[in-house]
């Protein structure tokens, strides 16, 4: 019997959760495409402050999910070749009394969870942070297991690892995948003229994905 190719995954969001994604999909020879509307890693990625960290995860179903992610980031780090990953704590402190009076609440929650997060004076915040300058401080707290990574290096260990496994990606003005098209025509940018001539238009609405028509 003829064997049916597999039609190709496509994932939505080439940031840090996506690329993961599609690299572990890509390990298991499943055929995809990443697909993103700017250039991977311009929204969340680089507005998360790298933080690895379950702490304020709310449901507790989220929060066991947040922790579990936690604890695969050491082996996706060895997987990766090492992307600055580093177990070094979170310290977190609030200057408003109300929004210190709000982490505390949730720290409380946290511990209850088992969380290993633990509120800190401000003698030890200075031990902790001797080059900060904090300010008044009503609150604060130093969650000793989170983590960090550098999202740049992420970004670029999971694309290296995407193409060499044989995956594709779609950016902003990507020209990809409407090559090899049974009428001939070749991609086109948006600033791009068609070849052969003809006029181009985006294929996928809300992506600068474009071919020849």
């Amino acid at each position: 019997m003829e064997r049916v190719g597999r039609s190709p995954v496509v994932v939505v969001g080439g940031g840090i959760v996506g690329s993961a994604i599609a690299v572990h999909l890509a390990d298991r020879g499943i055929p995809l495409v990443l697909v993103d509307q700017d250039w991977p890693g311009h929204a969340a990625s680089p507005l998360s402050f790298a933080s690895i960290s379950a702490f304020g995860k709310d449901p507790l179903a989220y929060y066991e999910l947040a922790c579990g992610g936690m604890a695969s980031w050491a082996r996706w780090d060895r997987r990766l070749g090492g992307v600055g990953y580093r177990r070094t704590g979170e310290v977190r402190w609030m200057s408003d009394p109300q929004e210190g009076r709000d982490l505390a609440e949730r720290v409380t929650r946290a511990r209850q969870w088992g969380y290993p997060v633990v509120p800190v004076d401000e003698a030890g915040l200075e031990r902790l942070l001797p080059a900060a300058v904090p300010g008044p401080v009503s609150f604060a707290a130093h969650a000793v297991s989170d983590a960090q990574v550098e999202p740049d290096q992420v970004l670029a260990a999971c694309h290296a690892a995407l193409r060499a496994a044989g995956g594709r990606m779609l950016t902003s003005g990507s020209t990809t995948l409407a090559c090899g098209s049974r009428s001939g025509a070749k991609c086109c940018g948006p600033r791009q003229r068609c070849s052969p001539p003809g006029r181009c238009r985006s294929r996928w609405p809300g992506l600068s994905v474009w071919t020849c028509r």
